[in-house]
């Protein structure tokens, strides 16, 4: 009889390690995004040299957040201090079960006083989900994250990320821009232009410069509601990137950081628009 649940699959199965080493599910599978656009050894060098564009569309869930519980809901139930959450900034947020089990992580943005989006795996998303049905009076919307193997299917999220990392990453978004930018502080929001549109922006750099991040490499967050003659006209914009920062696109087994926004194209796999 097989198991009803991961803890009688557990019991049966005697060595939690061998199940895991001989599971049949296959080698993971980044949806979407390309294993490679060029070979593994130049992308991975750009992030350190140059500068890589990362398509982080596709592999995250995200949940919408709003209502005035909105901040009960996420105070309620995480381990992190809401009492210095301002808006436009963001936390590294992890939710936790009532006896302290941890459900998981991801990035939690505050855009209004009662709009949140939380963007990680889809445990914590569906956690949130469970927990904001409970009392609390928010408005919950699930965008599941793509599928592995759409088979030739169109696929459509409700936001857009893509990151910019490396040496040069700083240059080039100004250049995007087309104009100097404002340094936010870590994990705060700001703005930039990108092809005359005007998009949100999230200072990912871990290492307290501009353009620098683990590794080397930085980041930016892009967040606004385009209509999608919109969207496939803002999809130019990396041609404004000039050729002497060596702009690489990289491929998805990895990345930090991103440029987020948020429309409804008929294909989104814009990983391959360099």
């Amino acid at each position: 009889m097989s198991a009803k649940n991961l803890q009688e699959l557990l019991d049966s199965t005697g060595n939690t390690v061998e199940l895991l080493r001989n599971s049949q599910i296959g080698a993971y599978i980044y949806p979407v995004v390309p294993s490679e656009f060029t070979n593994f050894r130049r992308e991975t060098i750009a992030w350190r040299e140059t500068a890589v564009l990362y398509d982080q569309s596709h592999h995250m869930s995200n949940i919408f957040i709003s209502g005035p519980d909105a901040l009960k809901l996420i105070t309620d139930h995480g381990i992190n201090s809401t009492a210095k959450f301002a808006v436009d900034s963001a936390k590294q947020f992890v939710p936790v079960s009532p006896e302290g089990g941890v459900i998981g992580d991801g990035i939690l943005f505050r855009e209004a006083e009662e709009e949140f989006t939380f963007v990680g795996r889809a445990p914590v998303a569906n956690w949130l989900m469970y927990r904001g049905s409970t009392g609390y009076n928010v408005d919950l919307k699930l965008d599941p994250r793509s599928p592995s193997r759409p088979y030739g299917k169109a696929v459509r999220r409700e936001l857009w990320r893509f990151q910019i990392q490396g040496p040069n990453a700083w240059p080039v978004i100004e250049k995007l821009n087309g104009g100097p930018m404002e340094q936010v502080r870590f994990f705060r929001m700001g703005w930039m232009t990108i092809a005359g549109e005007k998009v949100r922006t999230l200072r990912h750099g871990m290492a307290g410069a501009p353009g620098q991040g683990g590794g080397g490499g930085g980041g930016g967050a892009v967040h606004s509601h385009l209509e999608r003659r919109q969207f496939h006209r803002q999809c130019g914009w990396w041609r404004q990137a000039d050729r002497r920062h060596w702009l690489q696109r990289r491929h998805g087994r990895s990345g930090r950081g991103y440029l987020q926004g948020r429309r409804r194209p008929d294909e989104i796999n814009l990983g391959q628009v360099i």
